[in-house]
C-alpha cells in the first residue's frame, strides 16, 4: 500500500499522479452519463450462503441471553460505580453488559438509540461474510476492445473496476499488476484510448453526515475503481472523478513502462459488445477483508462491502442499497439487525447519520456467536493491549488480553463493543457508546467500566 512505499518512491508516484492530471486536465472533463451502461467487472468468485429462513427465529434475546443464576449485587455495585466517573459525566451513555449465567447483569439507557461510530463496521463485517461469503474476492481488469496485432492493441484499453478497496500502487494486487501482465501480453502500443469503466457502483462518492475533512484524512472518495483507498489526493477533481484520475495514474504507469496510448483518457460510454481481458488482479477474500476493517477501522473497505453488496443484489452498487440489504440479510438469519430505531446509513459508522442502542448491538454479538462464519468475524477484533486499535489501549489492566472489541471515535462519540472473559471463565458480551460534548477522556473510563466484569471472580 502507498503508505508502506519508500518516501522517495512515494513522493515519486504522487508527483507522477499530480503530473497525469495537469496534463489531462480538459480531456473528458465531465465525466457523467445519463444512461450508465452495466457494469462489466465480474462479481465476487463465491456465491453468498442462502439466508437461514425466519420462520422459527427465536426471540431478540433467546434463552441463552436470560441468567439461570441470580446477579451479584457486589458486581452491580462496581459497575455503577464505574459508571459514575467524572469523565462520563455530561455524556448520553448506553450500555449494556451480559455474562453467561447471569444475563444481562448492568444496563445504562440501554433502548436509547445513539451513533455508533466505527462500531457499525460490526453490521457492516457480519452483512459481508453473510451475503458475498468469506471465500469471495474482487477483480480489476484491463480488457481490449479490439484484436491484438503483433505488440499493437487496434482497439480501446478499458480499466474495468470492480470494487476492489484493497488494489495498490505495487504487489500482488496492484495496478502495477496489471501493467506487468500487459507488457507479457506482448502489447506495447494502444491505437485508441485508455478507457475507465467504474460503473459497478454509483457516483455517489461521500455521504452525508460524514466529519468535515473527512476526505481524505480518514477515507478516500468511494469509488469502483479505487487504488491506495483513493487516499493519495483530496483535491476537488480528484473527489470528483476518481475513476478518471487513478485511469490516469495508470495511464503514467503505463507510460513508464513503455505502452504508449494513442488516444485521450475518457470514461465507458458504452459497454462493448465483446472484449478480450488481457490482464487482471484479484483482492484478497472477503474474509481477509472483513478482518483486516475491523482490526484497523477501515473505512474503505467498510464502504466498499456495503456498496458490493448492493451489486450482487440489484446490480448497481448504491450505500443505501447495500446498508439495507445486510439489515435484511441478517434478519432473515434471526440476527437482530432490523432493530427498532436503528439506521444503517453506511457502512463505516462515519456518518452522524447511523444510531443504534447499546442493548441492540450486545443482542445482535450475542446471537452472532452461533452462525458459521462467527469464528472469521471474531478472529478480526482487536484485542487489549495486544493488537489493532486496542493495542494500546488496557494496558497493564485486567483486560489486557481477554478483551476482543470494535472501536469506535468520531466528533463527541466514543464507542467499545465486543467480548471478554472474567478472572472466574465466564464469557462476556458487552456494548458502551458515548454521545456527547465531553468524550475527550473517555476511553479509560470505559475501559474501567469493562475491567470490573472482567475482574469478577465469581
Amino acid at each position: 500500500m502507498l503508505s508502506l512505499l519508500p518516501s522517495r518512491q512515494k513522493l515519486s508516484l504522487l508527483l507522477a499522479v499530480a503530473l497525469a492530471a495537469t496534463l489531462l486536465t480538459g480531456v473528458n472533463a465531465a465525466g457523467a452519463h445519463p444512461t450508465p451502461p452495466a457494469p462489466s467487472a465480474p462479481a465476487p468468485t463465491a456465491s453468498p450462503p442462502t439466508p437461514k429462513q425466519a420462520t422459527g427465529c427465536p426471540e431478540v434475546v433467546d434463552t441463552a441471553a436470560a441468567g439461570t443464576e441470580a446477579v451479584p449485587p457486589a458486581l452491580v455495585d462496581s459497575l455503577t460505580t464505574a459508571l459514575g466517573d467524572r469523565r462520563l459525566t455530561g455524556n448520553h451513555v448506553g450500555v449494556s453488559i451480559w455474562v453467561e449465567g447471569f444475563g444481562e447483569v448492568f444496563a445504562n439507557r440501554p433502548d436509547e438509540p445513539l451513533r455508533p461510530a466505527s462500531n457499525e463496521k460490526i453490521l457492516t463485517a457480519m452483512g459481508a461474510l453473510e451475503i458475498l461469503g468469506p471465500d469471495a474476492t474482487f477483480t480489476t481488469q484491463l480488457v481490449a476492445t479490439g484484436p491484438v496485432e503483433g505488440s499493437v492493441l487496434n482497439g480501446d484499453l478499458v480499466l474495468v473496476g470492480g470494487g476492489d478497496p484493497w488494489l495498490a500502487l505495487k504487489g500482488a494486487d496492484s495496478i502495477e499488476t496489471l501493467v506487468t501482465a500487459l507488457k507479457a501480453a506482448g502489447v506495447t502500443r494502444v491505437a485508441g484510448a485508455l478507457v475507465y469503466d467504474d460503473f459497478r457502483y454509483d457516483d455517489v462518492f461521500t455521504l452525508p453526515g460524514w466529519p468535515s475533512g473527512a476526505v481524505p484524512g480518514d477515507i478516500g472518495p468511494v469509488s469502483a475503481i479505487t487504488v491506495e483507498r483513493n487516499r493519495y489526493r483530496g483535491d476537488p477533481t480528484f473527489t470528483t472523478r476518481p475513476g478518471w484520475s487513478n485511469a490516469a495514474l495508470l495511464r503514467v504507469l503505463l507510460n513508464h513502462h513503455g505502452v504508449a496510448i494513442d488516444g485521450e483518457t475518457k470514461r465507458l460510454d458504452l459497454a462493448p459488445d465483446t472484449g478480450t481481458v488481457l490482464a487482471s488482479t484479484t483482492s484478497p477474500p472477503v474474509s481477509k477483508l472483513v478482518q483486516h476493517m475491523l482490526m484497523y477501522s477501515d473505512n474503505a473497505i467498510a464502504e466498499a462491502l456495503v456498496k458490493e453488496v448492493a451489486y450482487r443484489a440489484q446490480g448497481k452498487g448504491t450505500t443505501a442499497s447495500g446498508a439495507a440489504t445486510m439489515v435484511l440479510a441478517l434478519a432473515a438469519s434471526c440476527l437482530p439487525a432490523a432493530a427498532p430505531g436503528a439506521v444503517a446509513f453506511d457502512g463505516s459508522g462515519l456518518s452522524r447519520n447511523n444510531q443504534r442502542s447499546a442493548r441492540q448491538w450486545r443482542e445482535l454479538l450475542l446471537l452472532a456467536r452461533q452462525e458459521p462464519w462467527f469464528a472469521t468475524f471474531a478472529a478480526g477484533l482487536p484485542v487489549a493491549g495486544q493488537s489493532g486499535t486496542l493495542q494500546r489501549r488496557f494496558v497493564g489492566t485486567v483486560g489486557a488480553g481477554v478483551v476482543s472489541a470494535k472501536t469506535g471515535t468520531i466528533l463527541n462519540t466514543r464507542t467499545l463493543s465486543g467480548y471478554a472473559t472474567t478472572v472466574g471463565g465466564r464469557d462476556v458480551v458487552f456494548s458502551v457508546i458515548l454521545n456527547g460534548r465531553n468524550t475527550g477522556q473517555a476511553n479509560a473510563a470505559i475501559e474501567n467500566l469493562v475491567n470490573q466484569v472482567v475482574a469478577f471472580s465469581g
